[in-house]
């Protein structure tokens, strides 16, 4: 009864195992109008979640047990993830950039550049803009 048991226990435990491998995350891409911190939250959960959050730490904080080629890997996945979840427009201005730190740095920049932007449009054209 006790073997039976822990079968049973095994199988549901590897199902539930092949059920988090086979997740799928889907996230709005990211659009200058879009929450910035909600949508870089989310990012970055996923990136905790798929173990590629050390990539943020620069290469001086690699980790002791990773090759070179195998952090060069995970820092490239890293920058994919990121840019897979930008809007075109968004992602044409960041394709530059080769490292997960570097990204997130630009993308904060441009972002304040697009917050400063709007700040000093006169109040008369955002009411004519909401106008419309």
């Amino acid at each position: 009864f006790i073997k039976s048991g822990i079968r049973a226990l095994v199988r549901l435990l590897k199902l539930r195992i092949q059920k988090m491998v086979n997740t799928k995350f889907e996230i709005e891409p990211f659009e200058w109008e879009n929450n910035f911190s909600l949508w870089y939250s989310t990012v970055e959960d996923i990136l905790v979640w798929g173990g590629l959050i050390n990539m943020f730490q620069g290469k001086d904080k690699k980790l002791a047990k990773m090759s070179g080629e195998d952090w060069e890997g995970c820092d490239m996945k890293a920058v994919s993830s990121i840019l897979l979840s930008l809007a075109h427009e968004v992602k044409y201005s960041m394709m530059n950039k080769t490292s997960p730190s570097e990204l997130w740095k630009k993308l904060r920049e441009d972002l304040l550049v697009q917050v400063i932007d709007k700040s000093f449009i006169p109040q008369e054209t955002v009411v004519l803009v909401a106008n419309e």
